[in-house]
């Protein structure tokens, strides 16, 4: 067990605190003065194991809980849904889900062709690729953009 550099108090020295302030029936001042810590400290440690008994005098987690205002998942998987099947922008699915924009914005579903198919417009219809230069994929995103690696010198230095 990895005690905090500013513990006053282990769950031993606890243990012997609570001890005395109920078995041996020392005030909360003088328990407080033989474990230098403060009156309140004792009354909190003697307030938790009369709650909880012996386990509740061990170091807590300090992991912080499930944040209450957490967006629930049923509504993250309709703005997907929304975002992917119907390519809505952000203002039109936190008025549908009943959210604010920041919060649609928030999930990362930034651009509608992220997680589209690779020839999928954000219309819903298919990529059109009138100059026929085809396409490449960029990162993870599925971004299509034209390769222009093969546009012609115009009298450079090539021609030599």
């Amino acid at each position: 067990m990895k005690i905090h550099r500013n513990a006053k108090t282990t769950p031993a020295a606890r243990a012997a605190l609570v001890h005395r302030a109920l078995q041996e029936r020392w005030t909360n001042a003088a328990t407080a003065a033989a474990f230098a810590v403060s009156e309140r400290t004792v009354a909190k440690w003697v307030q938790r194991y009369r709650a909880g008994g012996c386990a509740a005098l061990e170091d807590a987690s300090s992991r912080p809980g499930p944040a209450p205002h957490q967006t629930p998942a049923r509504v993250v998987s309709r703005i997907k849904q929304l975002r992917v099947e119907r390519g809505l922008p952000a203002w039109a699915i936190a008025r549908a889900v009943g959210r604010p924009r920041s919060t649609v914005s928030a999930w990362g579903l930034g651009a509608p062709w992220c997680e589209r198919s690779r020839n999928v417009s954000t219309y819903g219809g298919h990529h059109h690729d009138p100059a026929g230069l085809g396409e490449t994929q960029v990162g993870d995103c599925g971004l299509d953009i034209a390769d222009l690696s093969r546009e012609p010198v115009i009298g450079g230095v090539d021609d030599l």
